[in-house]
């Protein structure tokens, strides 16, 4: 998938978790509708961050977090579609599984802290305990109401969003430095 898909990918994140955080009161096929749609995004971004053109491909230590983070886009994505086709599931179901895949992804973000090629070691932290939380939160209440399981997972939606613009406009930044970081390091003297 070509990178200029991702900001993309990222502003759809932003805009229905906006929408699913502001308009959690919707009807009830509408809200399913929404979070099946943002799973699937974020499990496509997931997929994209585990193989896509600037993952790590180099170590061995690499690959597994490469297919940590994979397999997390891909039971995301999975569970998108499930929600999508299995309209007979009730919101506490659907709440249980999209619980356990946002602990799912906590973990799988906060492992790739550890990636040889991230970058932004901040948006990994703070995108893993920001789907750590929210998975949390939705476990811990369980007489959770739409309304609130909405503004958590549109919250978590937005802020995946962001940090996916966020990482596509920082790429190759670290290859170019400024004229005051090119002093630092001796050149252009």
């Amino acid at each position: 998938i070509p990178l200029w898909v991702r900001p993309f990918l990222g502003l759809a994140m932003v805009v229905l978790g906006a929408v699913l955080a502001l308009n959690s009161s919707a009807s009830i096929q509408a809200f399913v509708l929404a979070v099946s749609v943002g799973l699937v995004a974020v499990g496509i971004a997931r997929i994209i961050e585990a193989f896509g053109a600037d993952a790590d491909h180099g170590s061995d230590h690499g690959s597994v977090v490469r297919w940590i983070t994979g397999i997390s886009g891909t039971l995301l994505a999975g569970m998108g579609i499930a929600a999508m086709v299995w309209r007979g599931a009730t919101l506490p179901v659907l709440a249980l599984a999209v619980a356990l895949l946002l602990l799912l992804s906590g973990v799988a973000s906060l492992v790739s802290l550890f990636r040889s090629s991230n970058t932004n070691r901040t948006y990994s932290l703070l995108g893993g305990l920001a789907s750590i939380a929210t998975g949390t939160l939705v476990l811990v209440w369980p007489k959770l109401t739409v309304w609130a399981f909405g503004v958590f997972f549109g919250g978590w939606l937005v802020f995946t969003g962001l940090r996916l613009i966020l990482n596509f406009f920082a790429r190759g930044q670290e290859s170019s430095p400024t004229p005051a970081r090119r002093k630092l390091l001796g050149f252009g003297k």
